[in-house]
């Protein structure tokens, strides 16, 4: 939508037939008649962007070819992991180099189940 409204308005009345420009300009003053300046140029701005003043939509602006359905599928497929370690619930907490101490949560515990 261009960002001038006078422009968006001029193209949009421009694609409008006789009987809808008529029930357009009558809302228009109808409208200015009632609204503030203000809430009339967000009236207007809201009626270009909606049809029948709004530019019609292109469907072959959404197309996607097959090499472009390719490529994303190529790249949001999952690349193969490496199991987890497995974790020894039993020893304390270990000294990373870097991030210092680990420490394990409490639901990371085997407790009983008598608990």
């Amino acid at each position: 939508m261009p960002r001038d409204l006078f422009e968006a308005t001029i193209k949009g009345w421009a694609r409008l037939n006789p009987q809808q420009r008529e029930r357009f300009f009558l809302a228009g003053l109808k409208a200015a008649l009632r609204l503030e300046r203000r809430e009339f140029r967000e009236w207007l701005r809201r009626r270009v962007s909606e049809p029948p003043l709004a530019a019609p939509v292109d469907p072959a602006s959404f197309a996607i070819s097959k090499a472009d359905i390719a490529l994303l599928m190529r790249s949001t497929r999952e690349q193969p992991r490496s199991p987890p370690p497995q974790r020894n619930l039993a020893v304390p907490p270990q000294t990373h180099p870097l991030r210092g101490p680990q420490f394990l949560s409490v639901r990371d515990w085997n407790w009983p189940r008598s608990f």
